[in-house]
């Protein structure tokens, strides 16, 4: 966003480093539209079929420790939406794991407003009685 405003906004720049900017530019935009397509292709089957509740209690149920999951999005937002969720609620899981030393995890995934979702994960156990794994 930033190099397309710089693109678009900046005056006087010498022709070179406006090239430089409109090509960094270019390069993040297909960057992103990569990214993009990649996390189309990684999401899982479940996730489309029946939704993000039963995608993030699938990787609840793996995690190593006690994890309450509360998903509160009717009705369902886009895939995209979804997937980005599913991933970021995925790698905060992986991370209470490794980094938190706690005994549970408590996550709610809730809509907030017309358009999008928020989540947050919490160590409401998390009492340092378990060591850290190991890195």
């Amino acid at each position: 966003m930033n190099l397309g405003l710089a693109r678009e906004t900046l005056t006087g720049v010498p022709g070179p480093a406006m090239q430089v900017i409109v090509e960094a530019h270019e390069e993040a935009k297909e960057a992103l539209t990569e990214l993009r397509n990649l996390i189309r292709g990684l999401h899982p089957a479940v996730l489309e079929d029946r939704g993000l509740d039963a995608a993030l209690s699938g990787v609840a149920a793996r995690v190593p420790l006690p994890v309450r999951l509360r998903v509160e999005i009717e009705p369902r937002v886009s895939s995209t939406v979804e997937a980005v969720a599913y991933f970021v609620v995925s790698e905060a899981l992986t991370n209470v794991v490794k980094h938190a030393r706690a005994t549970g995890v408590t996550v709610t995934v809730a809509r907030r407003g017309p358009c999008c979702a928020s989540w947050s994960p919490t160590t409401a156990w998390a009492a340092p009685t378990r060591p850290a794994a190991p890195a």
